[in-house]
């Protein structure tokens, strides 16, 4: 069968992206899937980079990680002063993207947590485990 003169044909594999992806060859669904993983790691990364940025996490003058559990052998004015990260051990765009990774697969943390120190980070959690959630709905449904 080949199909000429069909009208906006191109467009019918954009309206159902589903059917086009069980449709074309598998080289190209995995690609995709591929794509979408690493597209939504690399943009979460850039979230937590930026929550990190802006609670100046990245200054080398706030008070390590390792530190802070030791916040009860302080003085109440070094307490006071100390700053919690945001996200403990998010220091560089590497790490951002490696915490991006752990949180949409969810296999687990190493030295990367989020705290209670920011709100907003609890929120980019939420949403990036409901995206990891669906995209790894998706990709099982085409394999």
């Amino acid at each position: 069968i080949i199909q000429i003169n069909i009208s906006k044909r191109r467009r019918a594999f954009l309206v159902d992206i589903f059917t086009t992806l069980v449709d074309i060859q598998w080289r190209w669904t995995l690609l995709v899937c591929i794509l979408g993983f690493l597209l939504t790691w690399f943009v979460f990364a850039c979230f937590w980079w930026l929550i990190a940025l802006t609670h100046d996490d990245l200054l080398p003058d706030k008070i390590p990680p390792p530190l802070m559990t030791l916040r009860h052998l302080m003085t109440k004015k070094e307490t006071q002063n100390a700053q919690l990260h945001c996200v403990v051990g998010v220091n560089s765009f590497v790490n951002s993207f490696l915490y991006s990774i752990e949180t949409q697969q969810t296999i687990g943390y190493g030295n990367l947590r989020i705290t209670p120190e920011c709100p907003e980070a609890i929120c980019l959690f939420c949403i990036q485990t409901i995206v990891g959630t669906l995209i790894q709905v998706e990709n099982s449904l085409l394999f």
